[in-house]
């Protein structure tokens, strides 16, 4: 892409019916930000599948899942979090910048 960014995609992680995708993003030599999201099927896998009403339910997804994902003593959800449809994109996620 001819830019200082690099992106990074951990291996999923599966839990219940989420399929949880980290990707970072690299500026140079710092991170820059995360991005999560639910990749599960039922948000459809394709171009042909998108609609804005799927991608705000793969956000929202993701927000829960983060929400439950510990319990309350441990739970620490950063103040920088922001979850979405980002109309730009057409897609929905959660995102943390740096």
């Amino acid at each position: 892409m001819n830019n200082e960014f690099s992106w990074y995609t951990l291996p999923t992680v599966q839990s219940k019916d989420h399929s949880i995708v980290f990707k970072l993003c690299f500026l140079g030599n710092s991170i820059h930000s995360i991005l999560i999201y639910d990749a599960s099927p039922r948000f459809g896998t394709s171009w042909g599948q998108h609609c804005q009403s799927s991608e705000q339910a793969r956000a929202q997804s993701t927000l829960d899942w983060l929400e439950q994902s510990s319990d309350e003593q441990s739970r620490i959800i950063p103040a920088n979090l922001h979850c979405g449809y980002d109309e730009k994109s057409g897609f929905g996620a959660c995102s943390i910048r740096f």
